[in-house]
């Protein structure tokens, strides 16, 4: 798992790019081994995002046991041989919001994440626009694989906003 100092090298090199409207990576941003990502957009429901703009004071409800994706703010992107693990902040975990993000981002993937967000606990949870909603941890790969994401032909290379499944695109 990588350092912030390694982390702070690979964006200042350019290796790894993490950009929002409102910024790069705030220094606040960038954890011991992690860089903490904010909530960009929820959807209504799978697939019609809740537009949001730097200049919104949104806010999204998620009742107990709903189901909901959304996105981050930033939008990453990972050279060939770097590998990106997502995972939920504690301090919304212990709400009862689990934010999971299918986990990795593939070696050369560009794009917003999106997240899915399921309420267990047995009461309403507030989401506000730019909240730290989860934080990526960061890997080299033994070698460059032999298909990078963003050489391939992917369903999610260069999403924007709560992507759903491209199985409902069919």
């Amino acid at each position: 798992m990588l350092s912030d100092r390694t982390i702070k090298k690979l964006l200042d090199k350019g290796h790894l790019k993490v950009e929002a409207p409102d910024s790069g990576v705030w220094p606040w941003q960038i954890q011991p081994v992690s860089i903490d990502l904010r909530l960009g957009a929820v959807s209504l429901k799978n697939g019609t995002p809740v537009p949001a703009t730097i200049s919104d004071k949104v806010r999204w409800v998620i009742e107990p046991g709903q189901f909901r994706l959304g996105s981050t703010l930033e939008r990453i992107e990972v050279c060939e041989n770097l590998v990106g693990m997502v995972v939920g902040k504690s301090t919304i975990a212990r709400e009862g919001l689990m934010v999971e993000a299918a986990g990795l981002v593939d070696p050369g993937f560009g794009g917003q994440i999106t997240l899915e967000l399921c309420n267990l606990s047995d009461e309403p949870i507030q989401l506000d626009y730019m909240q730290p909603i989860c934080q990526m941890t960061l890997d080299w790969t033994d070698t460059t694989p032999e298909r990078v994401y963003n050489s391939t032909d992917n369903h999610y290379q260069g999403q924007m906003g709560p992507t759903p499944s491209w199985r409902t695109r069919l």
